[in-house]
């Protein structure tokens, strides 16, 4: 497997570490009421964005090895593919518009420093958080052309042989 596809299934272990540690560290420090709808909707983002990661990161693991053995990707795994793709960019992009806009208003309305480092290491988590996901969303794009080529390759170079 290329250097490349190896930092690519880190990464992807990174971000799935990093989007379970931030969600339970904001379940567990700022919990919310089941009983409001804020809270249902809060706590079924925390499900959602933990479950999309966590089948992203495996699929992306899975795909990395399909494209080392120059396996063929199936109809049925390129919908799952792209479907995956899109609800990950989802959350992702919904992830950040909702962190930034929640550390703008922790920044405007705080007043003692214990709170501004919170506020700090809120900013630090989503900011790696942000990098990982745009990272994996590109590199993801990439793996899906090169696994179509590598098959598509495979077999030219099987019928090249039987040509011989």
């Amino acid at each position: 497997m290329n250097t490349h596809w190896k930092i690519f299934n880190i990464v992807n272990l990174i971000c799935l570490t990093l989007v379970i540690s931030c969600c339970g560290w904001t379940v567990f420090t700022n919990p919310q009421s089941i009983d409001t709808v804020r809270g249902k909707l809060f706590y079924a983002f925390i499900i959602v964005a933990i479950l999309v990661v966590t089948l992203n990161s495996l699929h992306n693991i899975f795909l990395t090895r399909l494209y080392t053995y120059s396996g063929r990707m199936t109809l049925t795994r390129q919908v799952f593919f792209w479907l995956l793709l899109v609800v990950f960019a989802g959350v992702m992009s919904l992830f950040i518009y909702y962190t930034s806009l929640e550390l703008y208003l922790r920044f405007e309305y705080m007043h003692s420093p214990y709170k501004r480092m919170g506020g700090v290491r809120y900013f630090k988590q989503f900011l790696s958080i942000s990098v990982t996901g745009l990272y994996i969303i590109v590199a993801q794009s990439i793996l899906f052309f090169k696994i179509k080529h590598s098959y598509r390759q495979k077999v030219k170079d099987t019928i090249n042989d039987i040509g011989s």
